[in-house]
């Protein structure tokens, strides 16, 4: 019952309070108000406006919900509430957890993902009100939805427009000086790693090579051993240069930007790797890649050091490499690489992207330590970001995102 008091003067002049919520008009007026805070409700759009009954299932629905959630009343009314979940979120039977909440504390709010009609998901701001009788005995639920998917995209796409400029400031900052070393870091490698190196290690590697043809067996064990340890060290030399003129001269060039498929730079890696993949028996699969405007020859450089790591880093099953391919709320591209591999703790995941950083011992005559440094260095340059997730002897998962469109 709602009371309603009126002040009515009294024959003596002075004061009274009279009770008038049962007179006719007063329970006219009631109802008119009623009346208009239903159509009221009904009408306001932008918020999904629900009433649950205490058992979760929906007793009334306003236009707003229609629009966000797809259902009309007719549809939904007398249906549990628990349909706008995820599979996930229901598995962790979160609706009833969420009710549980607003009767024990009077109000539950949260933001999380919530499903459409037609099975789409959106960004959604939720607040569960409890609604009680005069005796305090719950008569059902108040919930009030906000679809905040494209808000919470406008918001990400400002921070990360603030995150470029500030990174654009503190890079115009540094240009001078950065151009500089990268100056002097291409001119002194370059004259040591052309004619001054590359010509003796050649000349090293080539006569190595003869003695262990033309004298194995001729001379004694030890011999042979030190012979072929030079031949070895001569190829990893020649490895090593190779890799860090790569990392040194890695630069995508903005000419070189176009519209390619992310499956043909995946092609195009695999390549270069069928040897080890033969001989291996690793066996790669990927989901469908997008179209993508970026670099194609570093999008495949990435691609191949990712790949080639998780056939190089296997544990004991054969590698399997699985490609896949995401678009977030901020328009990027989340490519990942997961392998089956041996791991890597917590404690390495940002060491790994340095020069010179092997983890593994007994593949350190494989690797140089630089692959995932040129990994990083390409990504960056063509206005990504890449990390890593991985436990050890469960492989890892390696990430890197890429701007739909280059700026």
């Amino acid at each position: 019952m709602i009371s309603r008091f009126v002040e009515l003067p009294p024959a003596d002049g002075s004061s009274t309070t009279a009770d008038v919520t049962n007179t006719p008009a007063a329970e006219e007026t009631l109802g008119q108000l009623e009346e208009r805070l239903r159509l009221l409700v009904s009408s306001v759009e932008g918020f999904a406006i629900v009433v649950l009954d205490p058992q979760g299932r929906v007793a009334s629905w306003n236009q707003g919900a229609e629009g966000i959630e797809g259902y009309n009343a007719q549809e939904i009314i007398g249906q549990h509430f628990s349909r706008f979940f995820t599979a996930e979120d229901i598995g962790l039977g979160k609706p009833a957890l969420e009710l549980e909440e607003a009767a024990k504390k009077g109000r539950y709010e949260c933001e999380g993902w919530r499903v459409r009609k037609d099975g789409s998901y959106f960004l959604a701001h939720v607040v569960i009100t409890v609604l009680r009788d005069e005796a305090g005995r719950l008569r059902g639920f108040g919930k009030i939805t906000r679809d905040m998917t494209e808000s919470r995209k406008s918001e990400d796409l400002l921070a990360k427009r603030v995150e470029e400029l500030k990174r654009s400031n503190e890079e115009l900052q540094g240009s001078n000086e950065e151009m500089k070393r990268s100056r002097e870091e291409l001119q002194q490698f370059a004259g040591i790693a052309s004619r001054d190196l590359q010509e003796p290690l050649r000349m090293v590697a080539s006569y190595a090579q003869i003695l262990a043809r033309r004298h194995k067996g001729g001379l004694d064990p030890e011999a042979d051993e030190f012979v072929g340890l030079a031949v070895d060290g001569c190829g990893r030399l020649k490895g090593l240069l190779h890799d860090l003129m790569a990392y040194l001269c890695t630069a995508p060039h903005g000419n070189n930007y176009c519209e390619i498929s992310g499956e043909s730079a995946l092609n195009e890696s695999l390549k270069s790797l069928r040897l080890a993949m033969e001989q291996s028996r690793a066996v790669v699969t990927h989901d469908a890649l997008p179209v993508i405007r970026t670099d194609e020859a570093q999008l495949t450089r990435v691609f191949q050091h990712l790949i080639g790591n998780a056939i190089k880093y296997r544990g004991a099953e054969f590698p399997q490499v699985h490609i896949a391919a995401l678009k977030n709320l901020s328009d990027e591209w989340i490519f990942s690489v997961r392998d089956n591999g041996m791991g890597i703790a917590p404690e390495h995941f940002d060491t790994i992207f340095a020069l010179f950083q092997r983890l593994h011992g007994d593949h350190e005559s494989e690797s140089t330590g630089i692959g995932l440094a040129i990994c990083k260095k390409i990504v960056e340059r063509l206005g990504g970001r890449i990390w890593v997730e991985s436990q050890p002897q469960k492989g890892s998962t390696f990430y890197f995102a890429l701007p739909e469109k280059p700026h």
